[in-house]
């Protein structure tokens, strides 16, 4: 792997890698995941529908953190660009802001605990691509 200089792209990059290889214990306890999480209940509802729905919401997500981390190894990079990728960084900073601040506002509405470790964990990760976004493409003075 080259040397890379933005370190905030990078570890932003792991944790969605992290994020990605955690979503796994879902195929070895999913009611015990989802019922962590907070889905537990939406999640029975799919799987009555139909029993692979909450496996394979799971991939989907697993693929999405997996697309989050390539493009922070992209943008630092790490790996070849990828398309789009000021505004795929850009974006990554902004969803993950966005459920941050929701999940806060979800804690104090709710007082689910754990609503507050995962908000925190997204403002980090949002931080961190939002600073990485600025280090490597620096606004116009």
């Amino acid at each position: 792997m080259p040397k890379t200089t933005n370190r905030f792209l990078c570890w932003g990059a792991c944790a969605n890698f992290l994020i990605a290889a955690l979503h796994i214990t879902v195929f070895f306890w999913p009611g015990a995941v989802f019922a962590l999480t907070g889905i537990g209940e939406y999640m029975a509802k799919q799987a009555a529908t139909y029993w692979a729905i909450p496996y394979v919401l799971t991939m989907v997500v697993m693929a999405a953190f997996v697309l989050f981390g390539l493009y922070g190894l992209s943008a630092a990079g790490a790996i070849k660009p990828l398309p789009l990728l000021k505004l795929g960084i850009y974006g990554i900073a902004v969803v993950y802001l966005i459920r941050g601040a929701e999940g806060l506002i979800m804690t104090i509405v709710r007082g689910y605990s754990l609503d507050l470790l995962y908000s925190l964990v997204a403002i980090v990760v949002g931080l961190l691509y939002l600073f990485g976004g600025f280090r490597k493409w620096p606004l116009k003075q």
